[in-house]
C-alpha cells in the first residue's frame, strides 16, 4: 500500500517537474514576442490556466477531425490542417482568457499565436496517428 502510494507521489511529482519546465521555455518563446510578466511563477501560472480552459477546445477538435476523416468530408491532410488551425485558436483563446484575468502577465496576438502554433504542431504527430488508424 505505501509503495503504491510513494510511486503516485513520484508520478505527480514528476508530472509537475516536467510541466514547469515546459511552462518556463513556453514564456521564454513567448518573450521573444512581446511577453512580459513579473516572476517565473506568473508563466506557470499562467500556463496551468490555459491548459485547463483550452483543454475542452482541445477535445471538441479531436472530434470534430476524427468526425470529418469517418463522414469522408476532407481529405486527410485537409483534417490536419484544420486540427492546426482549431487547436492553435483553442490554446490562444484559453491562454488570452487567463491572461486577462493576471495582472502580473501581458500577452499579445503575436505571442499566443505562435505559442498555440508550438503546441498544435506538438500534438499533430500524435492527431495524425490516431486519424490514420
Amino acid at each position: 500500500m505505501k509503495n503504491r502510494h510513494g510511486t503516485l507521489l513520484l508520478g505527480i511529482l514528476l508530472f509537475l517537474g516536467v510541466f514547469c519546465i515546459l511552462a518556463i521555455l513556453s514564456g521564454g518563446i513567448m518573450r521573444l514576442f512581446g511577453f512580459t510578466y513579473d516572476h517565473v511563477g506568473s508563466i506557470i501560472l499562467l500556463m496551468l490556466g490555459g491548459a485547463i480552459l483550452s483543454y475542452p477546445c482541445e477535445i471538441l477538435t479531436q472530434v470534430i477531425c476524427k468526425l470529418l476523416v469517418k463522414s469522408k468530408s476532407l481529405p486527410i491532410n485537409g483534417v490536419l490542417i484544420l486540427y492546426v488551425i482549431l487547436d492553435t485558436l483553442g490554446t490562444m483563446i484559453g491562454l488570452g482568457i487567463v491572461d486577462l484575468m493576471m495582472d502580473s502577465v501581458k500577452t499579445n496576438q503575436l505571442s499566443l499565436l505562435v505559442i498555440g502554433l508550438v503546441f498544435a504542431l506538438l500534438g499533430y504527430k500524435d492527431m495524425r496517428q490516431q486519424l490514420t488508424m
